[in-house]
């Protein structure tokens, strides 16, 4: 699972995802998040820690990588890798550049993208600003239209700093191009997405993980899908073996001292039926998030396609 959070300098995505890491280390109806190495760990416990004292991190014009682990009443449930793409790479005007290659590789990569607009500059009403926000949308555009027709995307769309004195989003001068993306998003039937705003504060800290659980979402799907495709192989395989099953084949493996084929048949359905226990959790799983954000929806936390 491939999770690419993009926005531009200064959006605030450094800081998301110390206080997401924060919710989800207390955890959300028996879910959780947990760092593949401890080093990761005590980086963003340092900085959760520091929001909490009023302290943001600083803005960073670097890409990273971080790998954590999903989990559900302290068991791995899904093994995920998390991309923060630099944020100059949006403003880079070469569509040919190395850069913007290389961010459009990993979004068509990604299975799940999170895209972040700065609430301080939502009110605003200059070229620079609506500059940004044509490339952001121009970047979802080409992660909608590069996907295969059997793939399905989610897409969370985060206004940081919903604190902002004076913010509205009905007034924005910006409102013009959240919807004309939301209207592209809504019109593909491979697009689910959802609009949610974000508060980070000392005092308090505010719808940050539905964008994250929206993703974990559709990984569970994905590895759900993925498992029932391996269920489904044992089980054939199982039958084919059991159509060649016969007294003969029987007396012949004692004879030669290797496993019937009504034997390999049982392997292959007791493989089956260990993917099917694991299945049935993975679903059990998502049903649990899928509640979770209908619950947001109903409470007017985020608005969903």
């Amino acid at each position: 699972m491939k999770v690419m959070m993009i926005g531009h300098s200064g959006a605030g995505k450094t800081t998301y995802i110390a206080a997401m890491y924060a919710v989800m280390q207390s955890g959300i109806n028996g879910f959780s998040i947990k760092a593949d190495k401890k080093d990761l760990h005590e980086q963003l416990k340092l900085l959760s820690d520091n929001l909490q004292k009023g302290y943001y991190p600083n803005s960073t014009d670097i890409h990273s990588v971080y790998k954590f682990n999903l989990r559900y009443n302290s068991e791995d449930v899904l093994p995920f890798t998390w991309y923060d793409y630099r944020g100059g790479a949006l403003l880079q005007s070469k569509r040919e550049s190395d850069e913007v290659k290389d961010l459009d590789k990993k979004i068509r990569d990604s299975n799940a993208l999170i895209v972040f607009l700065d609430g301080e500059k939502i009110m605003r009403n200059d070229y620079d600003v609506q500059k940004e926000y044509r490339r952001t949308q121009l970047f979802i555009q080409r992660a909608i239209s590069n996907l295969s027709d059997d793939s399905i995307m989610p897409i969370s769309l985060v206004i940081t700093k919903a604190d902002t004195p004076g913010m509205d989003l009905n007034k924005s001068p910006m409102i013009r191009h959240i919807e004309r993306t939301w209207e592209a998003m809504t019109q593909n039937e491979k697009v689910v997405g959802i609009l949610s705003s974000t508060v980070i504060n000392q005092n308090e800290i505010v719808n940050v993980h539905f964008p994250f659980l929206n993703s974990m979402c559709f990984g569970l799907k994905r590895e759900r899908d993925k498992i029932e495709g391996e269920i489904n192989k044992h089980v054939t395989k199982g039958d084919s073996l059991n159509e060649s099953a016969n007294i003969f084949d029987s007396i012949w493996s004692a004879i030669v001292g290797e496993e019937s084929y009504k034997e390999l048949a049982d392997k292959e359905y007791n493989k089956a039926k260990r993917k099917i226990a694991v299945y049935d959790q993975l679903i059990d799983r998502t049903n649990r998030i899928i509640d979770i954000m209908q619950d947001a929806v109903n409470n007017g936390f985020i608005f969903i396609t």
